[in-house]
This record gives structure tokens, C-alpha cells and sequence, in this order.
């Protein structure tokens, strides 16, 4: 779930995940103790497709996720900046659109695609 008007998905520690969130991940969690940080190797992204019976539903929990994430993989913390990602990612959301991608705008709240 990307967003609080969202109905359809899990909801991960009783409220759902922003795009800020997801470009925060890992260094933002409170979860990850400072003794565990180093065993920290990379990051994964999955999607459990059990649930997601179309391809436009999958792509509309995806991205703009995984652009964000990509990122936080690839960048220190201490040169994270999110105002920086989501001004970058007004420009790359109409190559999804070229794309046939239906994904999830974080500025215009994209109604969710349910199927």
C-alpha cells in the first residue's frame, strides 16, 4: 500500500509505505540496530504476485518504487536526498507512461488499480 486512500494490500506496520519510505530504505529504519548495519549486503525487492492478478496491478505496486529503491540501493545515506529523487522522478514518470507502464504517481495520488 503506497498510499492512505489505498484499500488493496498489505499494510506494513499498521499504515503503509511512501515513496520516502521506500528511498530511506535501509538507513531510515529504526528496526536495524547499529550492531546489525554491517550485515546489511544489499537490498532486495520483491513482489509477491499471489495477490496481483493483472500486469497493470503489478506495475502499479512497482513503480515508481523500484526507481526509488534502485537508488537508495546505489546511494550513501549521507548523500541521500529525497526533494533531489522526486524532482528527477517528475521526469522519469511519462518514460513509464511511454512505456504502457501503470504506475503509481505520487504527486497527482493516481486512483489504485485494484485489478
Amino acid at each position: 500500500v503506497q498510499h492512505e486512500s489505498h484499500q488493496s494490500g498489505r499494510r506494513w506496520k499498521g499504515g503503509y509505505n511512501t515513496l520516502a519510505d521506500t528511498y530511506g530504505f535501509p538507513d531510515d529504519l529504526d528496526i536495524i540496530t547499529p550492531k546489525d548495519r554491517p550485515r546489511i549486503r544489499g537490498i532486495q525487492a520483491c513482489l509477491w504476485t499471489e495477490t496481483t492478478v493483472t500486469q497493470a496491478r503489478r506495475d502499479f505496486l512497482t513503480f515508481p518504487r523500484l526507481i526509488a529503491l534502485a537508488e537508495a540501493a546505489w546511494t550513501d545515506a549521507d548523500r541521500k536526498d529525497y526533494p533531489s529523487f522526486e524532482a528527477r522522478l517528475r521526469l522519469h514518470l511519462p518514460r513509464l507512461k511511454a512505456r504502457g507502464l501503470g504506475y503509481y504517481d505520487p504527486f497527482a495520488n493516481t486512483p489504485e488499480i485494484k485489478e
